[in-house]
């Protein structure tokens, strides 16, 4: 009898009902990206800048809603700066190894510290894959400053700043400007920004870069499916039935 019941138990416990899987988080916000290199261009010019320019690049998120694995990010922002081997963004040439200086929200907590470093890696996987220093810095992302919204300013503690504004018609130079190099995230919105100024300095990177008048940068919008927080079963709770 004792077995017949310790059998059933078992039965009971293996057919008994899973608790659902976790539903995705969406995940939005917004997105400043400038290069050293030109990346609204006519191909000649551009051909005349790789591996020559376009080895470092700032990036930058600013979440406006949803969460990451559970822990809430709205309001809060990263910033990653990327030092490559060849330009970023050329098809025939890795950019591999590349140095990283991550920057985070000092008004963060430990959880969202945490979530913020698991979302920049997910999002640029080997490009972001060695990071050499973290810092804690006041962020300000400034976004859709003008009807256009090619207008930003965003300024990291005392490490990073970029200004940009709309390009226009006098921003031409040979006629056929186009996206050459693509952002280098997946964004829901891009636009090319002209970037009035791009500098970085005192890091351990041992590299600084003031990039002005240039066009260099993606304003965009991110809009992604994040994982949700994981589930699990307290053993405690499980009564056989």
């Amino acid at each position: 009898m004792k077995i017949l019941l310790a059998t059933a138990a078992a039965l009971s416990l293996a057919f008994a009902p899973r608790p659902p899987a976790a539903a995705a988080e969406k995940l939005c916000g917004d997105y400043l990206e400038a290069r050293t290199c030109d990346v609204w261009v006519g191909t000649c010019f551009a051909n005349s800048e790789t591996s020559e320019a376009g080895r470092q690049a700032t990036l930058a998120w600013k979440f406006s809603s949803g969460a990451w694995k559970g822990v809430e990010l709205k309001g809060a922002a990263a910033v990653l700066l990327i030092d490559a081997r060849a330009t970023l963004g050329d098809r025939y040439h890795s950019p591999l190894p590349v140095r990283n200086v991550l920057l985070l929200d000092e008004r963060a907590s430990d959880a969202q510290l945490v979530a913020l470093r698991e979302f920049v890696a997910a999002q640029l996987g080997d490009l972001s894959g060695n990071v050499i220093e973290e810092r804690l810095v006041a962020i300000e992302l400034e976004t859709d400053c003008c009807e256009k919204k090619g207008c930003a300013k965003l300024v990291a503690g005392d490490v990073a700043r970029i200004e940009t504004r709309c390009l226009c018609d006098d921003d031409r130079v040979c006629g056929h400007e186009e996206t050459f190099y693509p952002p280098l995230v997946r964004l829901s919105e891009k636009l090319p920004v002209f970037t009035l100024e791009h500098a970085v300095e005192g890091t351990l990177l041992g590299r600084e870069w003031t990039d002005r008048e240039t066009r260099s940068g993606f304003l965009g919008k991110f809009e992604l499916e994040a994982p949700a927080a994981e589930r699990t079963v307290d053993p405690d709770q499980v009564v056989a039935r």
